[in-house]
């Protein structure tokens, strides 16, 4: 099903109400709806059609952009985490964001947080040290100003740079340290310019990743099924749970199990144990096999999905994308 578009801002029309010394009744009486629809939209307990925000607009006498945003996206920002490397986060991040992208009309925006740049790299996108995360983030700007196309449709990206290396001892030095990855975003948010923010974060649960998980709305954790994957996970679940007493909408949308081979006996092993352990948290049905197709996608350049959009790859970040919408608010 797809995702409710379009706002109106209650707030604006009750300012608007009151400088014309309307009551609730009047504004419903010329605009020819109900008086409840108004408290409604007034306290922001529900959305309303295109149709309703015009005849009010239209009681008003203000145009209706005044009142309404059409394209107006209710955003949820996923981040993908882990505090080990090389469980397949990256590859994760891209794949689910391009599968989102391909869903409903979404329109999706990946934000790189690890220096690494290997994410921007496989997408064929140059450094650009004055358009990327790091320079926002010194100069607290508005994130809105370093959004790039990657040249696929409804997917943007925040570039990395390998200054990202030292930002959270540079991030330490500023003031009110906690909340300039949200400053940046607020824009983006308030406009409702994406269905879905996807972030890719580095390994260090350092004051960068606390930035991120503190607006996030969910996180998944990538884990390679191996025997060294399952090793020292309780340290990201520790970091997320305490994450979670600053932001108390974050939640753990599920486990992602990555770098699956079922040709090996081990396998099932490492898949037993992982439920064993995790019984509470949601272990995706989807999972990501080792597939050599992700790797010549990687030096081509490209997505997986449009250098073999019927590999197998391919198909599991679809169904991984179809689990994280039925899953996600």
């Amino acid at each position: 099903m797809a995702r409710q578009r379009g706002k109106i801002f209650g707030d604006k029309i009750r300012y608007l109400r009151d400088e014309r010394d309307l009551t609730q009744s009047a504004l419903a009486d010329k605009a020819g709806v109900s008086i409840m629809q108004i408290k409604n939209i007034e306290i922001g307990r529900n959305g309303t059609t295109k149709e309703v925000a015009l005849a009010i607009a239209s009681a008003l006498q203000v145009p209706l952009a005044e009142i309404y945003i059409e394209d107006f996206r209710n955003t949820t920002i996923i981040t993908m985490s882990n505090s080990k490397g090389g469980v397949g986060k990256t590859s994760s991040v891209l794949g689910l964001a391009h599968a989102l992208s391909r869903l409903d009309d979404n329109k999706v925006l990946i934000v790189e947080a690890d220096m690494q740049r290997n994410l921007s790299f496989g997408l064929g996108m140059p450094e650009d040290t004055e358009r990327s995360l790091y320079a926002a983030l010194m100069r607290e700007d508005n994130f809105s100003c370093y959004i790039q196309p990657t040249g696929t449709d409804n997917l943007d990206i925040i570039i990395a740079d390998y200054s990202l290396a030292t930002v959270d001892f540079e991030l330490s030095r500023k003031q009110y340290q906690e909340t300039i990855f949200q400053r940046g975003m607020s824009e983006i948010l308030e406009k409702g310019m994406y269905d879905y923010v996807v972030v890719d974060t580095s390994p260090n649960l350092g004051l960068l990743n606390f930035n991120i998980l503190s607006i996030s709305d969910y996180v998944i954790v990538p884990v390679e099924l191996s025997a060294y994957g399952l090793q020292g996970l309780d340290t990201i679940f520790r970091y997320i749970n305490k994450i979670k007493e600053v932001n108390h909408k974050l939640e753990i949308l599920g486990v992602l199990k990555t770098k699956v081979d079922r040709r090996e006996a081990v396998t099932d092993t490492a898949d037993k144990t992982l439920e064993a352990v995790f019984d509470n948290v949601r272990i995706f049905d989807s999972y990501i096999s080792i597939d050599t197709n992700v790797k010549k996608a990687q030096w081509s350049r490209e997505h997986i999905s449009d250098f073999d959009p019927r590999s197998r790859a391919a198909k599991q970040y679809m169904a991984l994308a179809k689990e994280v919408v039925k899953y996600g608010r």
